[in-house]
């Protein structure tokens, strides 16, 4: 089962596929908002727990690791998202004790996120790869404190254990975290490229909707796919159409 990316995003894949075998401690791959990045990443790192890869590291998508990376249950796998980015993707998000019930959307990584992500690197891995990895987005998005948090797991990382850290804008990573990934730079699809993958997705108007969301493809993808989840609750889904870009800071 081929490990599956957008269009524009043949690079990026290849520059972690040349590295599949031998992951530094961690990986900040940032560029524009809405193209798509995280959803590789993710798909990248669920591969990574594969039980019967490939030669070329392609995932089976029938073992045991595959189904649990599927349903976003794997134990060796840790996701740190905002909570409209996770929402949008059916990733479990957990809201800190202290939440009211009549709140807004999470837009930051909270420090309790972290606290729970030292407790999974604390543990030893669960499944048959022996590898861990842990997908944080946006990374320009986190609390001082959370920052602070994140720090002290970079600095001393467990064995077999990546972070991919996702941003949007660079300048907004701390820079000692910046000094502690290696970086890597995705750039955005020509807008032709975008244009014919909206349309291939049956965006009508894809010119239109496309500068409508500033050139974001996937922002226009994951907003009609909210608008048309009929489960998903109508106050939250108001307010992650609100956004705009969804994971505006």
């Amino acid at each position: 089962m081929a490990l599956d990316c957008y269009p524009w995003q043949v690079e990026l894949r290849a520059c972690l596929e040349a590295v599949r075998e031998n992951l530094p401690n961690a990986v900040l791959i940032y560029g524009p908002r809405g193209i798509g990045t995280v959803d590789f990443v993710i798909e990248f790192v669920k591969s990574l727990v594969c039980e019967n890869p490939a030669p070329d590291g392609s995932p089976c998508g029938t073992c045991a690791g595959c189904a649990l990376a599927r349903a976003y249950t794997h134990p060796d796998i840790a996701y740190v998202l905002t909570e409209p980015e996770a929402l949008i993707r059916h990733i479990p998000f957990t809201e800190p004790d202290t939440a009211k019930k009549d709140r807004k959307l999470y837009r930051e990584i909270l420090i309790h996120q972290i606290r729970a992500l030292t407790d999974f690197l604390n543990l030893t891995t669960h499944r048959a790869t022996g590898r861990r990895a842990v997908v944080i987005y946006p990374a320009d998005v986190l609390r001082a404190d959370s920052a602070s948090a994140l720090l002290k797991n970079l600095e001393e990382p467990p064995k077999d254990t990546t972070f991919f850290l996702v941003a949007d804008d660079l300048d907004k990573v701390l820079p000692t975290i910046r000094s502690r990934s290696r970086l890597l730079r995705v750039k955005p699809p020509a807008e032709d490229e975008a244009i014919h993958f909206l349309s291939m997705q049956g965006i009508s108007h894809p010119k239109d909707a496309l500068r409508k969301k500033g050139g974001q493809p996937l922002t226009v993808i994951y907003e009609r796919l909210v608008e048309e989840d009929d489960d998903m609750d109508k106050k939250v889904k108001a307010e992650l159409l609100s956004l705009g870009t969804l994971s505006e800071s």
